[in-house]
């Protein structure tokens, strides 16, 4: 089962990671809940750090028991790459360590997740930006047609021709095609900086949903070690392919 699926569950669910060891091809892996566990050589315990989500759904607030104290992170040294464990919109999310920010869940189940330093927001680096659409179907088209042509010929078959006309192609866009339904890329955003990002796209069909996710990281050029741990933990920790 995808994670985007569990998170249409969204009481007192937590991504899938977190109850499981995650065992990705590459990169980093989160296992279990932390409590009364000692890390391995090679495996960091990171504590959790609450951001406050908003919810579309009247009532609905997250808990602090809707996530784990701690959990443990394998695969690299925190003194070295200091990065830090985020619960937000009822999952784990990993970024720079003391970072604060803001979380929103909507009634479809779409997920904004921003990273930042005290006293930042999103629209000055450095940042984390984390979204997913896994139900508003002309939602992820939309988002998806800067990354992938067959979300484009899904817009302009599902939709006239005006929604691709609205479609905003970031600045000096360069694609990496890992696979039909996963790319990375960096554009500009304004005139001197740079972001970095990953993008997952599976496309509607009778028979099923379709999902649209994405990460994009502005840590400026010193930190591309950092970007590129935290851009390829997504990807495994998701279960993007």
């Amino acid at each position: 089962m995808r994670i985007s699926s569990l998170l249409y569950l969204l009481t007192g669910l937590v991504i899938f990671c977190l109850f499981v060891s995650c065992k990705p091809k590459q990169g980093i892996s989160v296992t279990a809940s932390a409590e009364n566990k000692s890390a391995a050589n090679d495996s960091v315990i990171l504590p959790v750090t609450i951001i406050v989500t908003t919810y579309g759904i009247d009532g609905m607030e997250s808990k602090a028991n809707d996530y784990p104290k701690t959990i443990i992170v394998e695969g690299f040294d925190t003194t070295t790459m200091p990065i830090a464990a985020y619960g937000a919109s009822q999952a784990i999310w990993l970024g720079p360590k003391g970072y604060t920010g803001s979380a929103e869940t909507g009634a479809d189940g779409s997920v904004a997740i921003r990273l930042f330093p005290p006293g930042g927001n999103e629209g000055k680096p450095p940042f984390v930006r984390y979204q997913l659409i896994p139900a508003c179907v002309g939602c992820m088209m939309s988002a998806a047609a800067p990354y992938f042509e067959n979300a484009k010929a899904d817009l302009l078959k599902d939709y006239d021709s005006a929604m691709l006309n609205i479609v905003r192609i970031p600045d000096k866009l360069l694609i990496q095609k890992k696979s039909a339904t996963l790319v990375t890329y960096t554009y500009m955003e304004g005139s001197s900086l740079q972001i970095t990002g990953v993008a997952y796209y599976s496309s509607p069909t009778d028979s099923r949903m379709g999902v649209f996710e994405q990460a994009e990281f502005a840590l400026g050029p010193n930190n591309k070690a950092m970007t590129d741990l935290l851009l390829n933990s997504y990807i495994s920790m998701w279960g993007l392919k």
